[in-house]
């Protein structure tokens, strides 16, 4: 993580290397403190423990995502379908 002169937050997370042979990362900026920034992390690393399915991922991240009820109701949607 690294804070840019203008006072935002930005973290990295590292995925490892793909089929494609390249590395693979999710980056992020905007955050106002280190700590957002660090929760931010915790949820993209998503539940911490044995490997999950597709399914049981997109459960984790249905149930741990914060936006407008509308857009999560949207989102299960898909992920039922």
């Amino acid at each position: 993580m690294a804070e840019r002169s203008h006072g935002s937050w930005y973290l990295r997370l590292e995925l490892g290397t793909g089929t494609d042979g390249h590395r693979r990362r999710v980056r992020r900026g905007g955050f106002p403190t280190r700590k957002a920034a660090l929760e931010a992390l915790v949820r993209l690393r998503g539940p911490a423990g044995s490997p999950l399915t597709v399914a049981e991922w997109l459960q984790w991240w249905l149930d741990n995502h914060q936006g407008a009820p509308s857009t999560v109701a949207g989102y299960a949607d898909h992920v039922r379908r």
